[in-house]
């Protein structure tokens, strides 16, 4: 790690994000909510016994890095020693897999203490009884999460008036959109200098680079990012209110609950990816893929995905490739609650030791050297830093994108992603974008409001599987949405989708009403 001599710069660097934050959470600057040092709710006295050992879940979308073991006993040193804590196993496999494996677990009696939700599945996870209330515990072990997420994000993770997730810090609006190797657009001539997360492409647009792409490559156009994505979560343009089952159209610019389903964006949409499907622009057997987006791009089968999209994505998605890759969105830059939910942690109700998974969790909310090993390793193997004063990093001499043994690049997933040096050739102003990203996109009219699954948890449960059914099939184009679309909807009457949006719509109004 630095030396000691390096300490000064490091505090003014933590001061000056934490101050981003604050200002655009509207909190103030004091290190935790009940005025001590950061740290010192996560329990600094003596420890005694055993350390308690916690198994941590996350996705991971290129996989487990061969380093991983090596920073985790890196991370163990200092919870051992500040905690009396440590990580013996992990759940990290790409996020259609990471899903599958964590519903198998919750439902069982595995061991699994912290793990990362996603917005998804997370008000299915409350309904279940599948996690744990953490008022309590971060009251009382949690406090740096309170003063780094700060108040009014934190509160997106409460269902019902209590917490059950604890969002990161990140980027907490988006844009979303298609994300090619730029060195296929080059080979096929398409001029993509012009888009950045300020300025989106028409869908026309989009069809013909991918058409270029056919007609010039040997690779599928477009892959899908995940096993069984629903696509077009990955492209919204409305606020799903958690699971889609009820959403707002317009980015949420209206207070109206709606079956998305059934409205003719929905038709719309599935239409033209059943056109882009027909003419090959589409992986074929996109319904029972198992590959992510990595497995395909790096693998040399797929050109683009789809994904969310923020301020420096493409340095670190390039990174993640080992090849340069160019971001182009199709929406505009907006929040909702849902989006705050992106990634969550929660503590498992299969949790043997919640007080040591909350002092985890707080430990990498305000700890620089835990922030900073999680997103990139070790220093001196892993990366170096070659600029303290705006912390700027690269890899060491003799490491490369192609040779580095651990390359997560999970920052936004690991606690808080403001503490996290920045990687060379992108802007050192990097968290400076991120808070204005933040702070000026458009907000949905339901922002604060979490939907509470339980009243209707039966036919949630019935719905997931229909939707499981038809969804990705229709979205990737692979069925006829003239046809399958009125059975979808027959299917999801059946299971009580309206009950659902009726629900959420009680929800809703009452949020409303009580601001």
């Amino acid at each position: 790690m630095l030396g000691k001599s390096k300490n000064v710069l490091r505090v003014l660097s933590l001061l000056i994000a934490a101050l981003l934050m604050f200002s655009a959470c509207g909190q103030t600057t004091t290190p935790s909510a009940s005025g001590s040092e950061p740290g010192s709710a996560a329990g600094s006295s003596e420890p005694a016994g055993e350390p308690d050992e916690l198994v941590i879940g996350f996705w991971a979308q290129s996989g487990v890095p061969t380093d991983y073991q090596m920073v985790i006993d890196k991370v163990n040193e200092i919870l051992i020693r500040d905690c009396n804590c440590k990580i013996v196993d992990s759940v990290a496999l790409n996020i259609g897999n990471y899903r599958d494996q964590l519903t198998l677990m919750l439902s069982g009696n595995e061991h699994l203490d912290a793990f990362v939700a996603h917005y998804a599945n997370f008000a299915t996870y409350v309904a279940k009884g599948q996690v744990i209330e953490l008022d309590d515990l971060v009251a009382q072990y949690g406090q740096d999460i309170v003063a780094a997420v700060g108040q009014e994000n934190l509160d997106a993770g409460k269902v019902g008036g209590v917490q059950y997730g604890l969002t990161t810090v990140r980027d907490l609006a988006t844009t979303r959109g298609f994300v090619f190797l730029a060195n296929v657009l080059d080979q096929v001539g398409v001029d993509y200098s012009g888009y950045d997360w300020n300025k989106k492409a028409s869908y026309d647009e989009i069809h013909d680079m991918l058409v270029k792409i056919k007609d010039g490559t040997d690779l599928v156009p477009m892959v899908p990012s995940s096993a069984g994505q629903k696509l077009y979560d990955t492209l919204a343009d409305f606020d799903p209110l958690g699971d889609a089952n009820g959403v707002i159209m317009n980015y949420g610019q209206g207070t109206e609950v709606v079956n998305l389903f059934a409205q003719p964006e929905y038709m719309e949409f599935c239409k033209r990816m059943r056109s882009w499907y027909q003419e090959g622009l589409v992986l074929q057997d996109a319904v029972t893929n198992q590959d992510g987006y990595a497995d395909a791009l790096k693998g040399g089968r797929g050109a683009s995905y789809t994904t969310n999209l923020k301020p420096g994505f493409d340095l670190k998605t390039s990174a993640q490739m080992a090849q340069p890759c160019k971001s182009i969105p199709v929406v505009d830059v907006y929040t909702a609650t849902t989006i705050v939910q992106t990634a969550q942690w929660c503590i498992a109700r299969n949790s043997v030791a919640p007080e040591a998974a909350m002092k985890f969790l707080n430990k990498m909310y305000y700890d620089e050297e835990v922030a900073n090993l999680l997103a990139w390793g070790i220093e001196g193997q892993h990366y170096q830093v070659i600029d303290e004063e705006n912390r700027i990093i690269d890899y060491p001499a003799g490491v490369t994108a192609e040779n580095i043994g651990y390359n997560l690049n999970l920052g936004w997933v690991f606690g808080n992603q403001f503490l996290d040096y920045i990687w060379n050739g992108d802007s050192p102003d990097l968290w400076v974008q991120t808070d204005s990203f933040n702070k000026n996109a458009m907000r949905s009219k339901a922002f604060g409001y979490s939907y509470d699954a339980t009243p209707v948890k039966t036919e949630v449960a019935a719905v997931t599987n229909v939707n499981n059914e038809y969804r990705t099939a229709l979205e990737f184009g692979a069925v006829d949405p003239e046809t399958a679309i009125p059975e979808f909807l027959a299917k999801l009457e059946a299971a009580g989708i309206q009950k659902i949006v009726d629900e959420k719509q009680r929800q809703l109004d009452e949020f409303l009403a009580s601001k």
